[in-house]
Protein backbone atom coordinates (compact mmCIF):
# COMPACT_ATOMS: atom_id res chain seq x y z
CA UNK A 1 0.00 0.00 0.00
CA UNK A 2 1.42 3.36 -0.97
CA UNK A 3 1.65 5.89 1.85
CA UNK A 4 0.23 9.34 1.06
CA UNK A 5 2.51 12.17 2.12
CA UNK A 6 1.77 15.76 2.99
CA UNK A 7 4.79 17.98 2.58
CA UNK A 8 5.35 21.28 4.28
CA UNK A 9 8.41 23.48 3.96
CA UNK A 10 9.52 22.62 7.51
CA UNK A 11 7.76 19.31 8.26
CA UNK A 12 7.04 16.03 6.52
CA UNK A 13 3.98 14.10 7.62
CA UNK A 14 3.11 10.58 6.57
CA UNK A 15 -0.54 9.62 6.82
CA UNK A 16 -1.36 5.95 6.74
CA UNK A 17 -5.10 5.94 6.10
CA UNK A 18 -7.47 3.14 5.15
CA UNK A 19 -11.19 3.06 4.44
CA UNK A 20 -13.89 1.16 6.34
CA UNK A 21 -13.83 -1.75 3.88
CA UNK A 22 -10.12 -2.34 4.56
CA UNK A 23 -10.69 -1.99 8.34
CA UNK A 24 -13.44 -4.59 8.05
CA UNK A 25 -11.16 -6.95 6.10
CA UNK A 26 -8.32 -6.56 8.60
CA UNK A 27 -10.37 -6.85 11.79
CA UNK A 28 -13.40 -8.95 10.88
CA UNK A 29 -15.67 -6.16 12.13
CA UNK A 30 -18.50 -5.58 9.67
CA UNK A 31 -18.71 -2.32 7.75
CA UNK A 32 -22.22 -1.84 9.18
CA UNK A 33 -20.88 -2.16 12.76
CA UNK A 34 -18.17 0.44 12.01
CA UNK A 35 -20.83 2.77 10.59
CA UNK A 36 -23.07 2.30 13.64
CA UNK A 37 -20.16 2.86 16.01
CA UNK A 38 -19.30 6.14 14.26
CA UNK A 39 -22.84 7.41 14.83
CA UNK A 40 -22.60 6.37 18.50
CA UNK A 41 -19.03 7.75 18.80
CA UNK A 42 -17.72 4.30 19.73
CA UNK A 43 -15.06 2.12 18.20
CA UNK A 44 -11.81 3.23 16.63
CA UNK A 45 -11.07 6.90 15.99
CA UNK A 46 -11.70 8.06 12.44
CA UNK A 47 -11.11 11.03 10.19
CA UNK A 48 -13.90 12.65 8.21
CA UNK A 49 -13.08 14.82 5.20
CA UNK A 50 -16.35 15.83 3.61
CA UNK A 51 -18.08 12.54 2.92
CA UNK A 52 -14.90 10.49 3.08
CA UNK A 53 -14.26 8.43 6.21
CA UNK A 54 -10.78 7.14 6.85
CA UNK A 55 -9.04 5.36 9.70
CA UNK A 56 -5.43 6.07 10.60
CA UNK A 57 -3.54 2.79 10.92
CA UNK A 58 -1.60 3.67 14.12
CA UNK A 59 -4.84 4.84 15.83
CA UNK A 60 -6.56 1.61 14.79
CA UNK A 61 -3.66 -0.42 16.17
CA UNK A 62 -3.83 1.48 19.49
CA UNK A 63 -7.61 0.93 19.70
CA UNK A 64 -7.19 -2.79 19.08
CA UNK A 65 -4.44 -3.02 21.71
CA UNK A 66 -6.59 -1.15 24.24
CA UNK A 67 -9.51 -3.48 23.46
CA UNK A 68 -7.49 -6.61 24.23
CA UNK A 69 -8.71 -8.60 27.21
CA UNK A 70 -6.10 -10.82 28.79
CA UNK A 71 -7.06 -14.03 30.54
CA UNK A 72 -5.13 -16.25 32.91
CA UNK A 73 -3.88 -19.40 31.28
CA UNK A 74 -4.29 -21.34 34.51
CA UNK A 75 -7.39 -20.74 36.59
CA UNK A 76 -7.12 -21.89 40.18
CA UNK A 77 -10.07 -23.44 41.97
CA UNK A 78 -11.62 -25.19 39.01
Amino acid sequence: MQTPEIRNSSHRFELRLIDEVKVSELTGISVKALQNWRVLRRGPAFLKCGRLVRYEIPALERWLAASTIFTDEITEGR
